[in-house]
């Protein structure tokens, strides 16, 4: 793909860094290619790499290359 579906912008090879959810479940995957459009961010995955990114995050082997800490928030709408 050469071109973005959504607004036709150029597609450019990248590494990304996807957060992954399944379920209440959240991995980060890091040094994922990815075709990213340069004009609104959009991003394409081989269908080889999602298959990947999806048995790295189900699977509990290897080991995380690490742990995160991230803090989480609920969304309140603030009466004015």
């Amino acid at each position: 793909m050469r071109k973005c579906y959504f607004c036709k912008g150029k597609i450019e090879e990248k590494y990304v860094t996807v957060d992954y959810r399944w379920g209440d479940s959240l991995t980060v995957i890091e040094k994922v290619p990815a075709g990213v459009c340069e004009q609104c961010g959009e991003r394409y995955y081989d269908a080889k790499i999602a298959r990947e990114m999806e048995q790295i995050a189900l699977s509990s082997q290897p080991k995380p290359e690490r742990y995160l800490t991230v803090p989480v928030q609920e969304f309140q709408l603030s009466v004015a």
